[in-house]
């Protein structure tokens, strides 16, 4: 089963996340917070790559960066970036989502 969690972070949200969500309820029928035998499908907080937006994890290792509606479905069964062993400073995040002018 694919874990599924579209960040919902301001940066990814104002690029486009909610879009994403909605490509991806339509094409499984799936609402954030439910699963089924291939997908279980939610919200997640900020990703850390804020540059690269809207940002998808996929089975918390794989990232889906600048993903789009028309490609979603397809990025999640094929694409996708391992991510595994990088780490994102804490203190970098927090500021950026403190961040006035954002």
């Amino acid at each position: 089963m694919k874990k599924v969690r579209v960040c919902s972070g301001r940066s990814c949200t104002v690029f486009g996340s909610k879009r994403l969500m909605e490509e991806i309820q339509k094409q499984t029928g799936l609402k954030p917070g439910e699963s089924h035998g291939t997908m279980d499908l939610d919200w997640c907080g900020c990703l850390g790559y804020c540059g690269r937006s809207p940002n998808i994890a996929v089975n918390e290792a794989t990232y889906i960066f600048e993903a789009s509606p028309e490609t979603v479905m397809d990025d999640i069964d094929h694409g996708g970036e391992d991510m595994t062993g990088r780490v994102i400073d804490p203190e970098n995040i927090a500021a950026f989502i403190d961040d006035p002018l954002i």
